[in-house]
Parts: structure tokens; C-alpha cells; sequence
């Protein structure tokens, strides 16, 4: 059974843009590690709301995989894009624009802490 695919079909059912969904495989024995990618806008939607979608989802693949004596663990990562911002764009009417300083604030997370950028 091919669980990459599975994942991915149903992956692209529910987002809005399907070809940015990718799925990272890795096997060790009867454990399979799955990665989902989705694009920035999509995340909400595979997780849904408390987590609801990414726990209907984790259970699909769970019983798929006890069918075959396997075990699978989903993780889902968001595709974050990271990049710069000029004064000019944190700035609205002589305001600052709360939006963009937040985006900048998550640009420098992503790459102190994932390793984007």
C-alpha cells in the first residue's frame, strides 16, 4: 500500500491549491514517517479548527497502516516563506502596519530557528 500517495490525495482534496501539496516519505522497518507540505494559506484548512481535520487525517493513515502491520505518524509543516521587508512596507500612512512587522517577525523565527532564508 502506498501511504505517500494516500496522503496526498487526500491532502489535495481538501486544500485550495493542490500542486503546492508535497509529501516527504521515510521508512525505518514497519514505521513510516510522513511529512505533509502544504502551501502558507492552505495550512489551516489540512489542520482545521482544535486540530480537528489533522487528527481525521492522522487516523486515516493510522488504520490504513493497521491493515498492513504498519505503523504511520503524520506531521504537517507549513511552507513558510521567508523574505525581506523595507522600512517603507512596515510603515501605512504614517502608521505602523501591524500585519508586515508581524510577517518580518516570523521571517527572522524562520531563519534563527528552521533554517529558512
Amino acid at each position: 500500500m502506498d501511504f505517500k500517495e494516500i496522503l496526498t490525495n487526500i491532502a489535495r482534496a481538501i486544500v485550495d491549491t493542490p500542486d503546492a501539496v508535497s509529501v516527504e516519505e521515510t521508512v525505518n522497518g514497519d514505521d513510516i514517517e510522513l511529512v505533509l507540505t502544504v502551501a502558507e494559506d492552505d495550512t489551516g484548512m489540512v489542520i482545521g479548527r482544535h486540530g480537528r481535520i489533522a487528527k481525521a487525517i492522522r487516523q486515516i493513515m493510522k488504520a490504513a497502516a493497521n491493515t498492513c502491520g504498519k505503523r504511520v505518524t503524520v506531521e504537517i509543516k507549513e511552507e513558510t516563506l521567508c523574505r525581506d521587508f523595507s522600512y517603507k512596507e512596515l510603515l501605512t500612512d504614517g502608521k505602523y502596519n501591524l500585519a508586515c512587522i508581524f510577517a518580518a517577525i516570523q521571517n527572522i523565527v524562520c531563519r534563527l530557528c528552521l533554517g529558512y532564508g
